[in-house]
Parts: C-alpha cells; sequence; structure tokens
C-alpha cells in the first residue's frame, strides 16, 4: 500500500474530519509528549501500513496535537 503525504493540519475540529485535500486528524493532550498517528488497512490488520510521528513543531498548538493526511 502505498504511503500518504501529509501537511500540518488544523487544530479544529477534533476527531478525524474529512476537508478538501484529505483527512484532518486533531487531538487534544496537555500530557503528551509525542503523538503518532497509526493508519491501518482493515479493522483485523495485524499491523499499521504508515506510521506518522508528528512533530511537535509542525504539528502541536498549545495541547492540540494536528495533521492532515
Amino acid at each position: 500500500m502505498m504511503a500518504f503525504e501529509t501537511q500540518p493540519g488544523s487544530t479544529h475540529p477534533l476527531g478525524a474530519t474529512l476537508q478538501p485535500g484529505g483527512v484532518n486528524c486533531s487531538l487534544f493532550s496537555q500530557q503528551a509528549k509525542g503523538v503518532e498517528l497509526l493508519l491501518c488497512s482493515g479493522d483485523d490488520a495485524p499491523q499499521p501500513f504508515q506510521v506518522i510521528s508528528l512533530d511537535p513543531f509542525v504539528h502541536k498548538t498549545f495541547h492540540f496535537w494536528h495533521v492532515l493526511v
């Protein structure tokens, strides 16, 4: 399966939201030091086909982590 490209995304709305150009994923955490988004091919996939590690200097605004996939 091909890897998806990413962009910084936006803080709102929270959750996974379909938007022009992809899916924006946003979550709130006061404690997280890092966040990874795991993309799986299905509910029963034994492992993700892509792991997207969010860079706090690119994908974090205050306590919101965000990425557009």
